[in-house]
């Protein structure tokens, strides 16, 4: 799904990835979901920028590091 019908990913998708490890982040940092909402602490994405170099396709690994 994440893949158009050229085989290659739609430039969405790179910002789905960004959040998942945003949310990885937290929690490596002590702070999973859970913790962060009961404390009432409500991240969000005042802005986004994505670069690359070239385009991910069908059956790439791609890492994403925050």
């Amino acid at each position: 799904m994440e893949c158009d019908q050229q085989g290659v990913v739609f430039n969405a998708h790179y910002l789905t990835w960004a959040d998942e490890a945003s949310n990885v982040w937290w929690a490596a940092h002590g702070l999973p979901w859970d913790v962060l909402v009961a404390r009432r602490i409500d991240p969000v994405v005042k802005a986004s920028t994505l670069e690359w170099t070239s385009s991910a396709r069908w059956g790439d690994t791609v890492t994403v590091d925050a």
